[in-house]
């Protein structure tokens, strides 16, 4: 296991490179096990609401890099990875998370399982769509989205964040 101290001494000695050095190997399992483990990371409620796009293919490579303020870290990488937001997903990931702790549920439920429930059910959705009654709620009925929501979807509505590892460059784009 890392330490804090030699996790610290990582941080502290990394540095930016802005171009790469296109003679230098390039190991793809780097990228691969990078990858791996950042879907495992932790995120709200499980929802995982990202996807991770590995682009290699040369033009499209070329198209990301000009999303990249043509940055030479971007033109120069051997790969992209695309991180792409996807609150779209919040309802489905919402359902599948609730239907793989709905077995662990007590009988009768428990106040932490209740707890879970109405986490799940009916926070979850009020946070994504907006405030709601009970009826609008389980009518499906369209609602408006939270102040939340729209503050962070304004906020970031034209934000692109690039990431730089390795060899590999990483653009967050966020989706419509």
């Amino acid at each position: 296991k890392i330490s804090a101290e030699t996790f610290n001494e990582i941080v502290n000695e990394r540095r930016a490179v802005r171009v790469y050095d296109q003679n230098v190997p390039f190991d793809e399992d780097v990228v691969k096990r990078s990858l791996e483990r950042a879907v495992l990371s932790a995120n709200s409620s499980n929802l995982q609401l990202w996807e991770f796009y590995r682009v290699k293919n040369p033009q499209k490579k070329e198209e990301m890099a000009k999303l990249c303020l043509n940055q030479s870290a971007a033109r120069t990488s051997q790969e992209l990875i695309a991180v792409v937001c996807r609150p779209d997903l919040w309802k489905s990931r919402s359902q599948a998370v609730f239907k793989a702790i709905e077995p662990s549920f007590s009988t009768p439920l428990t106040e932490k399982d209740k707890r879970a429930a109405t986490y799940y059910k009916k926070l979850i959705p009020i946070i994504f769509e907006g405030t709601v009654d009970a009826k609008k709620l389980a009518s499906g009925k369209t609602v408006e989205k939270s102040p939340i929501i729209n503050e962070i979807e304004n906020t970031l509505k034209d934000a692109l964040l690039i990431i730089i590892f390795g060899n590999v460059t990483i653009t967050l784009v966020l989706s419509e």
